[in-house]
């Protein structure tokens, strides 16, 4: 009720609670009774599938409830927190695994052949690799969120802070697929343009782009990946072809540190300066002459 008030989005709100009832199955259950018991309990719990609950889940669990108990005691329900010294069990899986660069490729034209057809869902699952989006982001543009002649799409990202995303690139080999998606997502746009230019741009929904993102790796005989894994392969690849780290943050509405930390691949970084000091892709130079200042 309090991230309610607080105007905190749905989904948002949904999510805590569904972590809530993970923690405190019984919600009955009196404060004076919580205790690290409870968190014990949830990480030997399974999930209603039969399966254990994973290390990110229980550990986000945990956050929410210190969350309710610190509170509870601001409002004089507990003298103190009963969670408060309990630490976090197990250690989360980070990193996503990412395609290859011919496997995206595989998978980019899978995308844009079912998008040709008119299935809008991949052709968000499209935006989310060839954009960087979040699967959020890529369902919830307007038609008026195509902007600049098709050049420019405004998306709405964490916080509601809206960006600018370009969708052409001088890089040819990124061009190429952006150029189809200017064309899919103009074309998307006509279809429901007689509904508004407030009306969405793509008619889908996060569980579908899930879906589809899966399906089209089967289809194109790839390794199954979600699209934040898409997402991160698209940051890792503009970095390892040179741009600025921090457009390709901006772009992604994060920091540096986050884009190091949760999506660049290893050495990413390290490949991006030496293709900003030496361009890839530039060849026939003679080899460098290098002597010693100092024979000794």
């Amino acid at each position: 009720a309090l991230l309610e008030r607080r105007g905190r989005k749905v989904a948002s709100v949904a999510a805590c609670r569904g972590f809530l009832a993970a923690f405190w199955p019984e919600q009955a259950e009196l404060l004076a009774s919580v205790g690290p018991g409870d968190y014990a309990a949830l990480v030997k719990r399974k999930t209603p599938r039969g399966q254990p609950y994973s290390v990110a889940f229980h550990q986000q669990a945990l956050i929410r409830a210190k969350a309710v108990c610190t509170l509870a005691v601001k409002r004089g329900w507990l003298k103190a927190s009963p969670l408060a010294d309990v630490e976090p069990q197990g250690r989360i899986n980070r990193g996503k695994l990412h395609l290859s660069e011919d496997e995206a490729q595989l998978w980019t034209a899978a995308a844009i052949k079912a998008a040709r057809g008119g299935d809008e869902t991949a052709l968000a699952a499209l935006c989310c690799y060839l954009l960087g989006l979040r699967v959020s982001e890529a369902c919830t543009p307007a038609v008026r969120d195509l902007d600049a002649g098709g050049t420019v799409l405004r998306v709405m990202g964490k916080g509601d802070r809206p960006r600018r995303l370009r969708l052409w690139s001088h890089d040819p080999r990124m061009e190429a697929d952006l150029a189809e998606l200017r064309e899919l997502l103009s074309q998307a746009a006509q279809r429901a343009k007689g509904e508004g230019r407030i009306a969405p741009l793509l008619r889908t929904s996060r569980g579908k782009v899930w879906r589809k993102v899966r399906e089209l790796c089967r289809a194109a005989e790839v390794p199954e990946v979600c699209p934040h894994s898409l997402r991160g392969l698209h940051l890792t690849l503009r970095v390892q072809e040179g741009e600025d780290p921090r457009r390709v943050a901006a772009d992604a509405g994060h920091s540096v540190r986050v884009l190091e930390s949760s999506y660049l691949e290893p050495g990413a970084l390290e490949s991006g300066r030496l293709a900003r000091v030496v361009p890839i892709g530039v060849t026939g130079a003679p080899d460098p002459v290098t002597r010693l200042r100092n024979p000794r």
